[in-house]
């Protein structure tokens, strides 16, 4: 009877021996899947990086025509103004939603010709005016964390109210980035109390009445 039991435990043994051997499933740790995603999206190492990304997200908006989402790149109290030509005299209209945007063309927001605004801007001096050959004196997107339009007050030389131009003069200070794109249009950013966000759309063609 003993024999019998130990040769059936001799031939149970041979038998799961001999069988395919259970495949092992690794798997990841969680705190290791957590640091992947973490580094999938680094964080900005500077405020120029911090800057170029916001960029590239208000860009990729317009792209979008998603007027609802590009309605969130302007401040709720500040708005934004469109600078336009009529005729010799700028003229500067305030806007709380994209969607509410009419040029003096009579054009709507998605009307509007972005050439090349995918181009990411070069932290440099900003292009210069200079109505030569070319309309400046070099091409491209560029952005300097400056304020040249504060000091310009081309409000004061439209037919706004002094309550207007004194708001406008006010919004103007609060700039922090310029960005100049050579082939669309000029874009100034302000940080509020919402954080940063567009305050003037300057869809003016230089050299052009």
């Amino acid at each position: 009877m003993i024999k019998t039991i130990a040769s059936s435990f001799i031939l149970l043994l041979f038998t799961c021996t001999d069988s395919e051997p259970i495949d092992v499933v690794e798997t990841t740790p969680v705190e290791e899947v957590e640091q992947v995603e973490l580094e999938k999206t680094p964080e900005p190492d500077s405020d120029e990086e911090a800057f170029l990304l916001f960029y590239k997200n208000f860009t990729e908006t317009i792209r979008s025509k998603n007027l609802d989402s590009l309605n969130t790149y302007i401040d709720v109290d500040f708005g934004v103004y469109f600078i336009e030509s009529n005729g010799a005299i700028p003229s500067f209209t305030k806007y709380y939603g994209f969607d509410k945007f009419k040029s003096v063309q009579g054009k709507v927001f998605g009307e509007l010709k972005f050439k090349l605004l995918d181009l990411e801007p070069v932290f440099e001096d900003l292009p210069k005016v200079v109505c030569t050959e070319t309309k400046y004196d070099k091409d491209g997107c560029f952005v300097e964390k400056i304020n040249p339009f504060k000091d310009n007050e081309i409000w004061y030389y439209t037919e706004l109210n002094e309550k207007e131009k004194q708001a406008i003069s006010i919004i103007a200070k609060s700039i922090v980035y310029t960005v100049v794109n050579t082939s669309n249009y000029t874009f100034y950013f302000s940080e509020t109390n919402e954080g940063l966000k567009l305050s003037f759309i300057d869809l003016r063609v230089p050299c052009e009445a």
